[in-house]
């Protein structure tokens, strides 16, 4: 199993053993966890609320084919008039193997993605972000400068709509392009570095933002898609 996306259907299919799913399920739960102690933030965040929602859909799903089972009476109470019925038939040890590890597992892994999901809100707080230079009034394409030591990372960005075609619907997306790591110093800022990508690629008076980091992160797993979630966010309220 790839330990970083933990399959629902692995989890509860043979062979159903009780202790090698209780093994599974705390070993990814400690491996995720270990993740974010590095601050490594994604895909790991996306995959865990993954699994947490799927887990939900099973426990929700068992809960309506357990409601639709046959009952037996076994007694009539005529003062308080009430009935009383057995469970029906036992439930196969498998399934209950199955119910048990789900038992486990989501509480585990609910805590594990709420571990996560603070230290997101942590280090999002974290990070400076600035617009370098004026705004243009047409900012939905631009560049991202990302700082990492006494250098900076820089990026394409564009924010653009995707359309759902099931669901007919659609939401705004915001993709990235690496384009080259420049020298920060007294002689290259943040608005130098704006000037030289504007004579490079042609591109009059384009948007730009700047991020730093309080403390050292994992570039692609955690400042540059935190830094994506920024400006996507500042994209959208100065929308609104």
């Amino acid at each position: 199993m790839n330990m970083e996306v933990l399959e629902i259907d692995r989890l509860l299919a043979p062979p159903l053993d009780r202790e090698l799913k209780r093994y599974t399920v705390l070993a990814y739960a400690q491996r995720m966890q270990q993740r974010f102690t590095s601050r490594k933030l994604y895909p790991y965040l996306d995959v865990l609320g993954l699994c947490v929602q799927e887990l939900r859909f099973w426990g929700e799903q068992r809960d309506r084919v357990d409601a639709g089972m046959p009952k037996q009476l076994i007694a009539v109470d005529l003062k308080r008039l009430r009935l009383s019925y057995s469970s029906g038939a036992e439930k196969p040890d498998a399934l209950t193997v199955i119910d048990e590890t789900v038992a486990l597992a989501l509480p585990e892994l609910t805590r594990t993605l709420g571990t996560g999901n603070d230290l997101r809100s942590e280090l999002l707080e974290g990070i400076q972000f600035a617009p370098v230079g004026v705004v243009p009034l047409y900012a939905n394409e631009g560049y991202l400068m990302l700082r990492l030591g006494s250098e900076a990372r820089v990026y394409t960005y564009a924010m653009h709509r995707v359309h759902a075609a099931k669901e007919g619907s659609a939401h705004m997306n915001l993709t990235t392009r690496f384009v080259s790591t420049y020298t920060i110093g007294l002689a290259s800022t943040y608005e130098q570095i704006k000037r030289e990508l504007t004579r490079e690629f042609a591109w009059p008076n384009p948007a730009a933002f700047a991020f730093e980091a309080q403390k050292p992160l994992p570039l692609v797993e955690t400042f540059l898609p935190l830094a994506k979630q920024l400006v996507y966010a500042e994209l959208v309220r100065n929308v609104a």
